[in-house]
């Protein structure tokens, strides 16, 4: 069977990439003739007359009629007035189709089907008058009504059902598209242009087979294709499916830059799906838009009727035909009908899950505040920084090494884990000593202060306190004390996350201050205020001027008393008996 597209005057074929079945030379004829025939008034004002009609404004053309707002004067209403266009398309095929539609909207009384009121002749001019409907078509309406889909799904819902009535009538529309729905003020949809409507009992048809009816972008496959004699009402179905595609994408199913080229998508490409054009639209319109558009009529709604009830399904927020629903879609759209009851049961769930959620958590947090079984070897960690002034021996530093160096060669024997952590002024690893819930640290008080104070080219910032007047600029003790609070707060926050953690700090004063013993526990004693879990967990030591083999007075890790004395609090702190 031939699909070539054919004139729907002369049935002249037509060139390829021309539509709507009118050739060339109907075309030319139709321009040319078109004011000759058309009724005229003086000066071309309006209005003008037309046997007992004065016609007012121009509201549309088409292939074939044009249509007229205009004062039917014998009843004084105003009507829209439909007549074939020219003399050129006044043939017998011509007036037959125009008498196809005028005898198919007469046998519909349906409140959103445009109604008929007159079928006359004048002057040789066939013409009817049928009911104004003045706010425009729903193409005119589309880019607003794009903005609120359940407004579309109602207007398609309405036209859906006006499209069932006319096929139970008998009746195919069979040329379904945006341009002939008409909305009134009040968004009401009502359904005209049966030009190309037919007996859904007659097997005959005015078009010769093979010739292509519709409008590429809403016609069915089946139409495309030009197989006239398979005209259901499927293919009015697929039509309405089209029309709420661009409803809701702002674009048709199929539109490609040729008639000829949008009637091959048509038949041989699956329409893109709408959440792919606008990830917005609801998934529920998106699956009764498709069904619309299977290319098999039998896997389309089965009748407009079914499409409707579908709509109206989506409207009420009740699961639809068109594709399976889960369980909880189904309960939510019970919760949209049943708002109040749905309000309590939730209520009372959210309330068990808040209670369940309540509980779970302080198991967690109890869980959490345990802390793990304790290390095997003990952890230690000797936290001191690489910076002068804060290595008590001059060979150590040479060598860039640290008091923790020292200590860790002293304490090698008593097999632990010991670990060295180097501090400088902008050290953060509070959380990484916290990770390795260390049995003991063993922190140097002056450490960050000193990393603070020292420059790379081997100054200070703020000079030390020199003898013998030791003076102490204010500089100079707002950056130790910001330093020791930054050591302060380190202990409280290790010390409140691991509650097995002991400390040792240790220090040779520094601050002129902590070779006082009273001094030392008095700093203890504030640390523990911020933190209570603390207490007898904290062990202040002072490291001791002791003579060298110079006799100078000097406090270092190398002799036997502070090391003796780092020893024992270090047993002590851990527990470990004399090996």
């Amino acid at each position: 069977m031939s699909t070539a597209l054919q004139c729907s005057s002369c049935s002249a074929p037509l060139p390829i990439g021309v539509s709507d079945g009118l050739c060339s030379s109907c075309l030319t004829a139709l321009l040319a003739g078109a004011r000759r025939r058309l009724p005229r008034a003086k000066n071309g004002k309006w209005p003008r007359r037309f046997g007992e009609y004065e016609l007012l404004e121009k509201l549309g053309l088409g292939g074939m009629g044009i249509v007229y707002k205009a004062r039917q004067r014998k009843l004084d209403r105003v009507v829209a007035l439909k007549m074939i266009r020219s003399q050129r398309f006044d043939g017998e095929y011509e007036i037959q189709r125009f008498h196809s539609e005028t005898e198919a909207v007469a046998r519909l009384d349906h409140p959103h089907i445009v109604p008929l009121y007159e079928v006359g002749e004048h002057r040789g001019r066939h013409f009817f008058s049928m009911l104004l409907v003045e706010s425009g078509s729903l193409m005119t309406h589309m880019p607003r009504l794009r903005k609120v889909q359940r407004k579309s799904a109602q207007i398609m819902a309405t036209v859906a059902r006006a499209i069932h009535y006319a096929h139970q009538h008998g009746i195919l529309h069979r040329d379904l598209k945006p341009a002939n729905i008409l909305l009134d003020a009040e968004d009401q949809p009502y359904v005209t242009d049966f030009g190309l409507a037919k007996k859904a009992d007659d097997e005959s048809s005015l078009t010769q087979t093979g010739a292509v009816l519709g409008t590429p972008s809403y016609m069915s496959p089946e139409q495309a294709a030009g197989k006239l004699g398979k005209s259901s009402p499927a293919a009015d179905v697929y039509s309405l499916g089209a029309i709420l595609y661009e409803l809701l994408t702002g674009q048709p199913p199929f539109a490609a830059e040729t008639a000829l080229a949008t009637l091959r998508q048509l038949q041989e490409e699956a329409p893109r799906r709408p959440g792919l054009v606008d990830r917005n639209i609801n998934q529920d319109l998106e699956a009764i838009c498709l069904k619309c558009l299977e290319k098999d009529p039998q896997r389309r709604y089965a009748t407009a009727e079914a499409l409707a009830l579908d709509l109206e399904r989506f409207l009420r927020d009740e699961p639809i035909d068109a594709r399976p629903v889960g369980h909880f879609e189904v309960l939510v759209k019970w919760a949209r009908r049943e708002p109040l009851l749905a309000g309590v049961i939730t209520a009372a769930a959210l309330l068990l899950l808040t209670a369940t959620i309540v509980s779970m958590s302080m198991a967690i947090k109890l869980h959490g505040l345990l802390p793990p079984p304790p290390n095997n070897p003990s952890v230690v960690v000797l936290m001191d920084a690489r910076a002068r002034r804060a290595v008590y021996d001059d060979d150590i530093f040479a060598k860039e090494g640290t008091n923790a160096d020292v200590i860790s060669e002293q304490l090698r024997g008593l097999r632990l884990n010991l670990m060295k952590e180097a501090l400088s002024f902008d050290w953060n690893r509070t959380d990484a000593i916290i990770a390795m819930h260390p049995e003991l640290v063993i922190i140097h008080k002056s450490a960050i202060f000193h990393a603070t104070n020292a420059m790379n080219n081997g100054a200070f910032l703020f000079k030390y306190p020199e003898p013998p007047d030791n003076v102490r600029t204010p500089e100079w003790q707002r950056l130790y004390d910001s330093a020791d609070e930054r050591v302060i707060e380190f202990i409280v926050s290790v010390g409140r996350s691991c509650p097995r953690t002991k400390f040792i700090v240790y220090s040779r004063g520094t601050d002129g201050v902590w070779p006082n013993a009273d001094y030392r526990d008095t700093w203890v004693n504030n640390v523990v205020r911020r933190c209570p879990t603390l207490q007898n967990r904290i062990k202040a030591m002072l490291i001791e001027k002791v003579p060298d083999a110079k006799g100078e007075l000097r406090a270092t890790f190398k002799d036997k008393v502070n090391q003796d004395k780092m020893l024992q609090l270090v047993q002590e702190s851990l527990d470990i008996k004399n090996p």
